[in-house]
């Protein structure tokens, strides 16, 4: 990975193998809950401490998860602003996952903490996405016309082509941090 983040911080076209997706996605996971102790926070943490104790065992992200990559033009491009590194992380409310799941004669989730977390450094952005409940995120597809934008980074996938189009087409980095609210196709 130590060769093909810079690539992807800096906007190069390359090729992101299933054992790249691997690094980048346990380097994201592992950035986002560090990052949740360096922002200031008015409200209560996001991210459940089981996730640090998982995470560390695991050594990866969770079946929990699903993170995907995307790539936008950073503000400023060009200048020192482009170096700036952008981070939000919400908590999201499982209730309505949980009659999904019901609904669709799926297991309850095995918890009731959910979050979402962006982060971009220069052109990458990443997104990460953990539900209470693997049947749920293991079905949580990038819907329309999301899913041009995104590169699945986990669960691992085959070897794609990087960038994919640009977040900026469709109002930047909130389209993606927005994209759960407007509605993910469940596969």
């Amino acid at each position: 990975m130590s060769l093909i983040l810079p690539k992807l911080i800096h906007g190069k076209q390359t090729e992101i193998t299933p054992q790249d997706q691997h690094a980048l996605a346990a380097w994201s996971v592992l950035t986002v809950l560090l990052l949740q102790h360096t922002h200031n926070r008015v409200t209560r943490l996001v991210i459940p401490a089981s996730d640090y104790a998982d995470f560390y065992a695991a050594k990866s992200p969770t079946a929990l998860m699903k993170v995907v990559a995307a790539y936008v033009e950073p503000p400023g491009w060009g200048t020192s602003v482009e170096a700036a590194v952008e981070y939000l992380a919400e908590e999201r409310g499982m209730a309505d996952v949980a009659r999904l799941l019901e609904s669709d004669g799926l297991a309850a989730p095995v918890d009731m903490r959910a979050y979402t977390a962006t982060l971009r450094l220069g052109f990458w952005v990443v997104h990460v996405m953990r539900f209470g409940s693997a049947e749920f995120i293991e079905r949580l597809n990038p819907g329309s016309p999301l899913v041009r934008y995104l590169q699945p980074i986990w669960p691992t996938q085959s070897a794609h082509a990087w960038p994919p189009g640009s977040l900026a087409e469709i109002g930047g980095m909130m389209a993606l941090a927005r994209s759960i609210d407007a509605g993910v196709a469940i596969a």
